[in-house]
């Protein structure tokens, strides 16, 4: 519970500033860091080697043709994938893809 007194009196000098909700962000200094017309972003550098301990860079997914695309997005709009056969044969391939099975 905060409990707010009411301030009585003539308003004590400086008061006014304390009402102020602009607030400076401090500089920021130390190595890397430049003004702001060369603004500097972190970065990190992540070795070959770490990235085959990862499996290599990411691959891209397959691409998807539009009327196969179009095919799914009816089967979906009509129901077909919430039979339990067709969930049972999702779960299937996932687990096939991510080989699981």
């Amino acid at each position: 519970m905060n409990i707010l007194p009411t301030p009585s009196g003539p308003p004590r000098p400086g008061a006014a500033r304390v009402k102020d909700s602009s607030a400076t962000v401090p500089a920021r200094s130390g190595p890397g860091v430049e003004g702001a017309a060369g603004e500097t972003r972190d970065r990190a550098e992540i070795s070959p080697e770490a990235r085959e301990l990862n499996g290599g860079p990411p691959s891209a997914a397959p691409e998807i043709p539009a009327p196969r695309m179009r095919e799914v997005l009816e089967r979906l709009s009509n129901g077909h994938y919430d039979r339990e056969d067709a969930q049972a044969q999702v779960l299937k391939s996932i687990a096939r893809d991510l080989g699981i099975l």
